[in-house]
């Protein structure tokens, strides 16, 4: 005789159906990753067609520009060091400084899917030389100067060297490629300032083109130490 622990029990086949809901669910799960594929595809080629295009640079810099005046209305007088070249999004071959993407969804909820895919693809891009900004107090600094500064002391010995060879500064600047929209009329751009050891902050930057050119519309604190 066999014991009934022993047989093995069967599952009606009805139970191995997905339910409607399941099945409907788990469509548009699989349509929004899809969707959310195809968007970061075309943004990181569009980028790159940009890329070509001359004008974008001086976009490039109008976003630029706007994002550094914000910084020097809240501290006047200071001179504002920048880095000479963009930073990336943090990996295994990046070193700092560069910006941890993921962070970014939980400061700025109210940022689509695909905007979020269109700045993650400018932040992939190569790093682009910083220049042409032509604002009063502005000095750029290389990371290799950077370096130079931090080599040997620890991270509190570092800004007593870094004020000493700007002593009128806020600190440095490290500024993102702007991600721009396919109309090139709605732009955003990451910013992270460093001013201490425990001082420092980060934003994304909304922007708008209107007639007079390109105007901040909102922030979002990224970090803030």
């Amino acid at each position: 005789m066999i014991e009934a622990s022993s047989v093995p029990k069967i599952t009606p086949i009805r139970s191995l159906r997905p339910q409607p809901d399941v099945t409907l669910r788990r469509t548009l799960r699989s349509a929004r990753a899809v969707a959310l594929i195809l968007v970061s595809a075309v943004s990181l080629l569009t980028l790159q067609a940009l890329d070509a295009q001359p004008a974008v640079i001086s976009e490039f810099r109008s976003i630029w520009r706007v994002a550094l005046e914000e910084i020097s209305r809240a501290r006047p007088g200071r001179t504002i060091v920048v880095l000479n070249e963009t930073m990336a999004s943090c990996g295994s071959a990046i070193q700092p400084p560069c910006f941890f993407s993921r962070g970014l969804a939980v400061a700025a909820p109210d940022v689509s899917d695909g905007d979020r895919r269109r700045i993650f693809a400018a932040l992939a891009d190569k790093p682009r030389p910083v220049d042409g900004l032509d604002l009063p107090q502005l000095r750029l600094i290389s990371l290799s100067e950077i370096s130079a500064l931090s080599d040997g002391v620890s991270v509190q010995d570092f800004w007593p060297k870094f004020y000493k060879r700007f002593p009128e500064s806020a600190g440095y600047v490290v500024l993102g490629i702007p991600a721009l929209d396919e109309s090139r009329q709605t732009a955003w751009v990451i910013v992270n300032h460093s001013y201490d050891t425990l001082g420092g902050e980060g934003w994304l930057l909304l922007l708008k083109r209107d007639s007079s050119g390109w105007q901040l519309v909102k922030k979002w604190t990224l970090w803030q130490a």
